[in-house]
This record gives C-alpha cells, structure tokens and sequence, in this order.
C-alpha cells in the first residue's frame, strides 16, 4: 500500500511544489467557505430566535441574498448550533472591535491588487501588504524591532522596491483614483459594509486619492496607531521632492520581466518615517459590520488565492526565480493570514462550542441527578 501511494504522488521538486500550492488553495478556499456558511447560518438562528419566523419565512431567509443558493444547516465541526450574538458576545467589545478594523483594512488593501499584472508582481505586492498590515497592527515591540530592521530598506534608494513597484504604477493609477473617491464618500456614509471590489481604501485618514504606490495625494499626515508610527505622505511631503513617488514611477512599465531575485517583503523607510506601498488605512468614523466585514473579507481571500492557484504555472514555469522561493514566500503569506484571520475564528468558535457543549452537558447532568434522587425518594 505504501509503494503504491508512493507511485502516484509527484517525484520532482517542481510537481511537488505545484501539488503543495493546489492542496493548499483547495484546502483554503474550502476552509473560508465554510466559515462563511457557519456565520449565516448564525445569523438566520438570531433571527429564528428573535423574530419566530414561520415556515415560509425561514425558507426566504435561508436563501444565500449573494448567491441564490440555499445556506447549508450546518454546525461548527458537527457539534451544536450558534447564534450571532453568541460569536459577537464571546470576544471582549474592544478585542472585536481592533479585529474588525485590522480586517476591514486587510480587505480593503487586497482588493486593488487583484488588477494587478500577475505572476511575480502580483505575489511581490501581497507579501509586501501582509508584511505592512502586520506590522500596522503589531504592539509596540514588534513595531520597534521592525522599524531598526527598516534601516536599510529606504526606498528613494533602494533597487528591489524601485524594481517591483515600478510594474505597478500603470495599472494601480487609475484605481487608486477611483478609491480615494469611494473613501470620501464612505466616511459620509453610515454603512459599515466591506466591498469586495475594493472600496474604501487611500492610505491617508483624509480620504485623498493616491499615487500609483499608494502615495497618498493629499497632505502629508503622521499617525500613531496600534501603538506604532504610520506615516501617509503627498507628493510634496516626501523630501520636497517625492522619493517615494520618483522610486514607484521608474520608467519600467508592467509588461517588464520579473526580476532574477527572491521576494523579500520588507518595512520601508524614508527619511526616518514608516511608509506603506500597498497598505491603505483610511479613516472610519462609524462602527464596522461584523457580518460584512467577514463576509467581504472571506470573499476577497477567496479571490486571492484563486489568482494564486491560475497563476501558479507563470510563477513555477519563470526561469528568473527559484519554484522553492515561490512555495516558501505563498506558504509564508498563508500563515500570516491564517495566523490573524481564519485562525483566530477557528480558535474562538471551537472554544465558544466547547463551552456551550460543556454548559449543556452539565445541565443534563443535573437534571438526570435530580431524576435519580427522586426515584430513590419514592422507593424509600
């Protein structure tokens, strides 16, 4: 049996490398689905709880609004039903609350690089925006120690992030417009809604449009979130001279081929201030959607890792970078995102279960002690 499952998996590295990155999408866009299914069907249990739907009410609710599809009745890992509130209640508002935000910016960050140029441009801009998300919403010491390692990434000066930005600026400029605009309009709105096809996001708490990095068109700001320092500078705040913008803007149009080196994302400095390329962090004035954000952010994760999966023969067949550095960098993406995302809902719904299952077990347990004393009762 052995020699037989030995005979049918792949022999060389580079089928080896393709079959671990098609387990792996399959694996996570089964896993993201599933997780969206068990919130509505959450929500649709709230609702039966708080409303006492009847018969044809419940079956109109149990309609998937996105998709027409019916919504499985499904429990978490087969074992007992949830309602919203039990998932919303059982995380501290606050916690709730900085995951929402650390979310809805992820989201809103991802979206635009969907319409980037595949293959090593694409997979150079996602690693680069995980490595600047984590470090937004990282503490303190995290920050820090990033922040030093940043000393020799300044990008005025440097050839890796001159090079992979470079393929971005033509097909990032126009969205980047479009965005700065649906910022404006989202922070006079009171929906608090994550759009899958990227609204929401400039990388300047004013809402101005950005640059074709994500420099931000407007006034140059300094924040302090998370404990950190996060910089979003105009064209005019950099140097008086844009470095960031004159590294982002290099002659290279998209159709160049990908550099002969292995993705390294890393924290980039100019002139002593954290700058993100890809990272957008718009201000939100009102409160996020639980359900919306999950649900978008679910969505958009899907998206990315399908592009991934159509473009893992491009990215595995490239002459100019190694497939192990292709496999190493997507599996170091993966495990940030399951890390801060899907991890985290996994970890807070098997204990919120486990809890819930233990408290019905106990009250079952009390019942059949109190049967069990009556009947000695009557026998004496």
């Amino acid at each position: 049996m052995n020699s037989s499952n030995a005979s049918t998996q792949p022999t060389d590295p580079l089928s080896q490398t393709s079959s671990v990155i098609e387990t792996l999408v399959s694996k996570r866009v089964q896993h993201l689905q599933y997780i969206q299914n068990i919130h509505k069907r959450a929500e649709i249990n709230e609702m039966r709880n708080v409303k006492g739907f009847s018969v044809q009410e419940e079956e109109e609710e149990e309609k998937d609004s996105t998709r027409g599809a019916q919504v499985p009745n499904i429990y978490w890992m087969n074992t007992c039903p949830l309602t919203l509130h039990e998932i919303t209640s059982f995380t501290h508002p606050s916690q709730l609350s900085h995951r929402l935000s650390q979310w809805f910016h992820l989201g809103i960050s991802l979206a635009p690089l969907l319409q980037l140029p595949s293959g090593w441009w694409f997979l150079r801009a996602l690693g680069q925006l995980v490595e600047e998300w984590e470090y937004h919403f990282s503490n303190l010491v995290g920050q820090g120690m990033r922040y030093l390692r940043a000393m020799t990434g300044i990008i005025g000066s440097s050839s890796s992030s001159s090079s992979a930005s470079s393929a971005l600026s033509s097909s990032s400029t126009n969205l980047s417009n479009s965005l700065g605009q649906q910022v404006g309009n989202a922070n006079n709105s009171s929906s608090g809604s994550l759009s899958s096809s990227g609204s929401g996001g400039s990388g300047v708490n004013n809402g101005a449009a950005p640059n074709a990095g994500g420099v931000s068109a407007g006034p140059s700001t300094l924040t302090t979130t998370g404990g950190g320092v996060s910089a979003q500078h105009s064209s005019t705040g950099l140097a008086n001279g844009s470095v960031l913008n004159q590294s982002i803007g290099s002659t290279q149009s998209h159709h160049s081929v990908a550099p002969s080196r292995p993705i390294k994302p890393m924290i980039q400095r100019v002139n002593g201030t954290i700058v993100y390329e890809f990272l957008r962090t718009p201000h939100v004035p009102h409160t996020l959607s639980y359900t919306q954000v999950i649900y978008s952010l679910c969505d958009i994760l899907t998206l990315v890792y399908r592009k991934i999966l159509s473009e893992k023969h491009a990215l595995l067949q490239s002459a100019t970078v190694s497939h192990f550095d292709i496999r190493d960098i997507i599996l170091r993406i993966d495990s940030k995102l399951k890390s801060e995302f899907f991890g985290v809902l996994s970890r807070d719904l098997n204990t919120l279960v486990m809890h819930k299952v233990k408290g019905e077990l106990g009250e079952m347990e009390a019942l059949l002690n109190e049967n069990y004393n009556l009947r000695g009762e009557r026998k004496g």
